[in-house]
């Protein structure tokens, strides 16, 4: 079996590096795009939330 020599196997190192750097990348952003969209939803829950909590105030009123 020959032997690498270093820059041959500094070079394999880096390219499996950039591999998992990409793969790291894309898992992040999706992680990122899922908790926006979470997020979003928890907004929207608490807007409605708020908005029947009016609209109970005001029946209570009335």
């Amino acid at each position: 079996m020959p032997q690498q020599t270093f820059r041959e196997y500094h070079s394999e190192f880096e390219d499996l590096s950039s591999s998992y750097d990409d793969e790291s990348m894309k898992k992040n952003l999706a992680m990122e795009q899922k908790i926006a969209e979470l997020s979003s939803q928890v907004e929207d829950s608490r807007v409605r939330e708020r908005r029947r909590d009016i609209e109970y105030a005001v029946l209570r009123l009335n």
